[in-house]
């Protein structure tokens, strides 16, 4: 067993990254219990909700109810209940637990690219140069900071190209690349996604063009990845798509970087949000602040990188160009991006500048590259010593330099204490709550920079729903909200005399007494979906009954004899799609146990 498989290296090699990650979230550590900025409000409260589902309810989190009326949760494309880290959020809370994962993340990220380089052949100055180029640049800081969770998902990047490459030398590694594909997607990471299949697929065409040859390596890897994790993800993709299909999200064009605001984000040491802010305002107003703080430091190690071996890192370059062609969304005059959102699914996305995260795993790729051509070309000159001691000097250079810029983004993240929100015992939709800062609810006079887009986490901790708010799928509001002049309760009888209790009430079900003196509609104030099902009491026994809507709101048709009414949410795509996960997965853990076996054998 060679030094870099020893256990005991990966061991020491985890534990530096911890402590790497530590220094470089430390800002947020005093902060652990704190509310934060911009968009942490609605992040929370999207890890709140189906955390309280769980727990509280013991229900699988399928549908919102406090979000614009009631909508599917699971069914969200940003929605992470579903991610392998989720369990940090059971277990410690959305505040707390979602600042772990933000550590944890760093480290998943940051050992990827190691790995990466080091299946490249680069050595482990270049790779840890490489894995910190990558994850501590400013992008992820800057997400972090301002509350996109989907964002912690770029720490998978690295690894679902590792084993892509490793696909192309056995195609059972496909596998493993479609289970971190799948770890992106419950993860609320579409983006990401969509980043990592173009990734491949321009890495693809890339080396195909170089290289024909390489044609049914690629095609082979390409497919098998994404037969396994259509079938891997279908408990998500499924609902989404349906959703989707029920509610269509367009977006405009007009996005990406300037040439001047790209430099910027690459090279301009001002990469906190209010110093940024300061120098450059007008790409606040424009929509075209993405940092992604690499520094002059590690353009060194890139150029002597780029520059060496050049027939076999030209797709490398080619896939940094075209990202960096994507990113620059229509300010250039042939755009790639108008072309690419005429495209189903690339007609949802919009901020074409985070596509520039891919154009910096290259970059990053390629300093692992040239400091490792650093350590070579000094130890040939004068020796293994002096080779070795320059490619650590130069890696942690780079390290320096990302923590002095990047580190200081967290400071701003977390300014605000908890409220103290006194919680209703009855579920009810309001219209909305503000947004709020470290003094309380948004003012006027509140700085944008510094108080949240929304109040939709305090509105939940009351148990309220909130009718209006941010939301990633354009779903229509209906419901009635308390003091509105149509507001005529959570559930009410329509078009007969008598009464109607909530004798239950969760977030997937409702149970709901009912005594109709004649034909009429029970209506909840919520939402109606095609998820929704019903069963009926009655004297005469049980039966499955219908959910229709009235005014786009949850309605039941009821009559004399029905005692009872139970409204459940489950719809048929979630059904269909576990069923394919939970088989896809338990197929590929019984291989991999064959695998196992066969080789235990082998051995003895």
């Amino acid at each position: 067993m060679s030094v870099r498989d020893r256990p005991s290296a990966e061991v020491a090699l985890v534990l530096l990254l911890c402590a790497v990650a530590l220094v470089f979230a430390a800002p947020i550590l005093p902060h652990l219990h704190d509310w934060g900025v911009l968009d942490w409000d609605q992040h929370l409260f999207h890890h709140a909700v189906p955390r309280a589902t769980i727990l509280d309810y013991h229900e699988l989190p399928l549908w919102n109810p406090y979000n614009w009326s009631g909508v599917p949760l699971l069914a969200n494309p940003e929605s992470r209940v579903l991610a392998p880290t989720f369990p940090l959020i059971l277990l410690f809370g959305e505040v707390v637990g979602l600042k772990l994962e933000l550590l944890v993340h760093l480290v998943i990220g940051m050992l990827g690219a190691f790995h990466l380089l080091r299946h490249r052949g680069v050595g482990r100055p270049g790779s840890l140069a490489a894995a910190f180029v990558f994850m501590l640049n400013s992008w992820y800081a800057l997400h972090m900071t301002v509350g996109h969770t989907w964002a912690l998902n770029v720490a998978y990047l690295p690894w679902a190209f590792l084993f892509y490459l490793k696909a192309l030398e056995n195609v059972r590694y496909a596998s493993a690349a479609s289970i971190v594909l799948a770890f992106i997607l419950f993860g609320g990471g579409i983006y990401l996604v969509i980043m990592a299949a173009m990734l491949f697929w321009f890495y693809a065409a890339a080396s195909c063009a170089i290289s024909p040859r390489e044609t049914r390596r690629h095609a082979r890897a390409l497919a098998a990845i994404s037969v396994q994790t259509v079938l891997l993800t279908a408990v998500k993709v499924l609902p989404a798509i349906e959703l989707m299909f029920e509610h269509p999200r367009r977006t405009g064009v007009h996005t990406g970087y300037t040439v001047t605001a790209l430099l910027n984000a690459l090279f301009a040491r001002s990469q906190t949000l209010s110093s940024a802010y300061a120098e450059r305002p007008e790409e606040f107003y424009a929509w075209l602040h993405e940092g992604m703080y690499v520094g002059l430091i590690a353009l060194v190690p890139f150029l002597i990188g780029a520059s060496g071996k050049p027939r076999q890192r030209a797709p490398l370059l080619v896939v940094l160009l075209l990202f960096l062609w994507i990113a620059l969304g229509d300010h250039v005059p042939l755009s790639l991006w108008s072309g690419l959102h005429a495209l189903p699914v690339f007609d949802n996305l919009r901020m074409t500048q985070r596509f520039g995260i891919c154009a910096v795993l290259i970059f990053a790729i390629l300093v692992g590259h040239g400091i490792d051509s650093v350590q070579t070309r000094m130890q040939s000159w004068t020796s293994t010593d002096t080779g070795t001691a320059a490619a650590w000097a130069l890696t942690l250079l780079v390290l320096a330099d990302l923590m002095l810029v990047n580190s200081p983004i967290f400071g701003e993240a977390f300014p605000i204490a908890p409220m103290e929100v006194r919680r209703n015992s009855d579920f009810q939709q309001i219209l909305r709550w503000r947004g709020y800062d470290a003094n309380g609810w948004r003012t006027r006079h509140s700085n944008p920079q510094s108080a949240t887009l929304s109040g939709l986490y305090p509105a939940f901790l009351s148990n309220r729903g909130s009718t209006r708010g941010y939301k990633v799928v354009p779903v229509p509001s209906h419901a009635a909200t308390v003091g509105s002049k149509g507001y005529r309760g959570e559930i009410y009888l329509d078009g007969s005399s008598g009464r109607v209790r909530l004798a239950e009430w969760s977030p997937n079900r409702l149970l709901i007494e009912v005594s109709a003196q004649g034909e009429g509609v029970v209506v909840v104030n919520q939402n109606y979906a095609s998820g929704w099902r019903v069963r009926r009491h009655a004297a005469e026994g049980r039966r499955r009954g219908e959910v229709s809507q009235k005014d786009g709101l949850l309605a039941v048709t009821v009559g004399p004899s029905d005692d009872e009414l139970e409204l459940t949410y489950l719809p048929t795509s979630f059904v269909v799609g576990a069923l394919l996960t939970a088989t896809s997965f338990a197929t590929l853990a019984t291989a991999a146990i064959r695998r196992a076996r066969r080789r235990r054998l082998s051995r003895e």
